[in-house]
């Protein structure tokens, strides 16, 4: 998951800085030099902001690390994801490698357009986020449709579809 390498940089910055002010403090010690209190308080402050800053890139990217990881197992697992099937009383215009708009034959309908092809993968507060079936990190884009009476959800579990979907409003 977290590529160590990149932790040499910023660990390296911290131990360079304690063994430089280890070495200077000692250098002064063993030529009996005495420093004001404000020079010593300076030095610890610009050691602790420099150790405080390298310890801040380490968490950064390890953060990072961990963020493209979980990305790629997301993209991944995608097919696993249940699928989804918009049905909205106005026209979405949503677009994706693999959606589909299928207006409906009835015009009394309650929802006249359908959308198919969409995996769920987050819902969070009123907002749902979707992906087009065919979706890749290189040329896809997320779909967030907030939660509203003008739409209706139908969710099946990704294995529960064996042939292609049945196009009904």
């Amino acid at each position: 998951m977290f590529e160590f390498h990149l932790a040499v940089s910023p660990l390296s910055l911290a131990a360079g800085v304690l063994l430089l002010s280890a070495a200077a403090r000692l250098q002064r010690r063993r030529q009996g030099h005495t420093r004001g209190e404000s020079v010593a308080i300076a030095e610890w402050a610009m050691v602790f902001v420099l150790v405080g800053l390298s310890l801040f890139w380490v968490a950064h990217d390890y953060s990072a690390a961990v963020g493209t990881s979980r990305a790629r197992a997301a993209e991944a697992s995608l097919a696993t994801c249940p699928d989804a099937v918009v049905f909205s009383a106005a026209r979405l215009g949503l677009r994706g490698p693999g959606i589909r708009e299928v207006p409906c034959a009835d015009p009394a309908a309650a929802y006249p357009f359908r959308y198919d092809g969409l995996k769920l993968v987050l819902q969070s507060g009123d907002q749902y986020l979707f992906l087009p079936a065919g979706w890749r990190r290189s040329t896809g884009a997320a779909i967030l449709i907030p939660r509203s009476d003008s739409l209706r959800l139908e969710f099946t579990p990704a294995v529960a579809r064996p042939g292609s979907p049945t196009l009904r409003c």
